[in-house]
């Protein structure tokens, strides 16, 4: 573990928003290395708030900028862990559900991170509608990219074939129904996390 102020775990953020997450998880011990959002507004409010010194949000090294413009590889071996939440309207149930195929999905971006920073664990959270039966496929590629962060999806290669490489170890999402003994809703099952090649 890498250890910043007081001995905290470190941790980026993508998608940062207004800073909701960050501040969970700096109530669960994390301090935070770099927070970055792209949409003004949300940039706005968090400069606001650390003027304002609101609990919470102290020291945060927070960037209005695209995630696609970041070099993640200057934080390799800096951070424990990145978290977010990519943009859910490619996936939301109140949307077009283009998935990706919609310019916001910012899953790659997320991906990508993870790859270049080689942190201990991520941590990101989206909308149950990426749990469609529409976006299996791409939600397994999601997973397997992040089971195998070294293992890079090819320009136009097809979520499927990216999956099914025999180099890739994937657990897909169940559905879990009640009155089977299990909780209602849908939760993704667990795999074993990231493998780094030697």
């Amino acid at each position: 573990m890498i250890q910043g102020q007081a001995g905290a775990p470190r941790v980026v953020e993508l998608f940062a928003g207004c800073g909701g997450m960050a501040i969970g998880l700096g109530h669960a011990g994390f301090g935070h290395d770099l927070l970055v959002e792209w949409n003004r507004d949300a940039a706005a409010t968090v400069a606001h708030n650390v003027g304002l010194e609101t609990e919470g949000v102290e020291g945060w090294d927070y960037v209005c900028s695209d995630v696609r413009a970041i070099a993640w590889n200057e934080r390799t071996g800096r951070v424990d862990m990145v978290a977010g939440g990519p943009p859910c309207q490619p996936f939301s149930m109140g949307g077009k559900a283009g998935g990706q195929l919609d310019p916001r999905d910012m899953w790659p971006e997320a991906v990508r991170a993870v790859r270049e920073i080689r942190p201990e664990a991520f941590l990101f959270e989206n909308v149950k509608g990426l749990l469609r039966s529409a976006f299996t496929d791409y939600l397994d590629s999601v997973i397997a990219s992040l089971s195998r962060p070294s293992v890079e999806r090819q320009p136009g290669e097809c979520a499927r074939a990216f999956t099914r490489q025999g180099c890739l170890t994937l657990y897909s999402t169940s559905q879990r129904r009640p009155g089977r003994g299990q909780c209602p809703g849908h939760f993704p099952t667990a795999y074993s996390g990231c493998f780094w090649p030697h």
